[in-house]
């Protein structure tokens, strides 16, 4: 998948009845607005915990920018484009653990019930609570060893029990202008239908100049990386679904094969017919 570079191998196997697996990273990177080593708008197959332990960050997820405190959390489904933004200069200690859950397991209809595009908070007792319990299930690596497994599901069951239990959903607070908000909504409910850049720019009465320096102020991307990255977790659902290549290149808003096949190589590293046939 369209994965940032840092994403673990998600490997350990947390329960092997339901084939439920995670992986997990701590890092503490100083980061500065439109740094090129800062995290991509990227989608990939697991569901995304990003806990904030100090910087001033927000969140892309879909068509919504979210602020997310220090001491709070998001949690992002599969294969929802999504991005962490860097409001200004500061070091972004965080954590990120990834769950990979069948659709018929009951972790999987867990995380489904606590994710949307929303923040949670937490009060400062719950999000030490968290905290340390990110922190401990970081610190049991490698995740080859399987010894000690049943302690680490022990602490990704209180991870999901605080969110569910203590955390406080956060309303979303517009901070974007509503012609943005208005076309990334747009983008969101139907990106096969958005054709180019340019028809964007002109269905919205707006130059292409201002719709590519609203996407760089507030989403720190392009608007083709945006839209292309839309379309492309939309070909992922329909391949997912069985559709073949040529369908889902047109129905994801492609009108040259050729050209789908390279880009979806270039961005998940095989070719779209490679990815029907790897064993989900």
């Amino acid at each position: 998948m369209y994965e940032p570079f840092y994403i673990p191998d998600i490997s350990m196997p947390l329960i092997s009845t339901e084939g439920v697996r995670y992986g997990i990273t701590h890092s503490a990177p100083y980061r500065v607005p439109d740094d090129s080593a800062a995290d991509p708008l990227h989608i990939h197959e697991a569901f995304e915990l990003f806990f904030n332990v100090s910087g001033n960050v927000s969140f892309s997820i879909g068509d919504r920018i979210l602020p997310v405190p220090m001491g709070g959390a998001v949690l992002t489904r599969p294969n929802e484009v999504h991005k962490c933004i860097y409001n200004s200069p500061c070091l972004n200690e965080h954590y990120c653990l990834w769950i990979n859950a069948p659709q018929d397991s009951v972790f999987h209809s867990l995380l489904i019930a606590l994710s949307s595009p929303t923040v949670f908070s937490f009060d400062v007792q719950a999000a030490d609570m968290l905290h340390s319990h990110l922190r401990e299930l970081s610190e049991m690596l490698p995740l080859e060893d399987a010894s000690d497994a049943s302690e680490r599901m022990l602490h990704i069951l209180y991870i999901l029990l605080l969110l569910r239990k203590k955390g406080i959903k956060m309303s979303a607070v517009p901070t974007i202008p509503s012609e943005l908000q208005h076309i990334l909504s747009q983008i969101d409910e139907d990106p096969a239908e958005v054709g180019t850049v340019s028809d964007l720019a002109k269905a919205h009465f707006i130059s292409p100049s201002t719709l590519n320096r609203w996407f760089r102020q507030y989403l720190k991307v392009s608007p083709r990386e945006y839209l292309e990255s839309k379309k492309m977790a939309r070909a992922i659902k329909l391949l997912d679904n069985g559709a073949s290549v040529t369908t889902t290149c047109f129905q994801s808003g492609f009108s040259d094969c050729a050209h789908f096949i390279r880009l979806f190589k270039r961005k998940f590293g095989q070719t779209p017919l490679q990815y029907k046939k790897t064993e989900k």
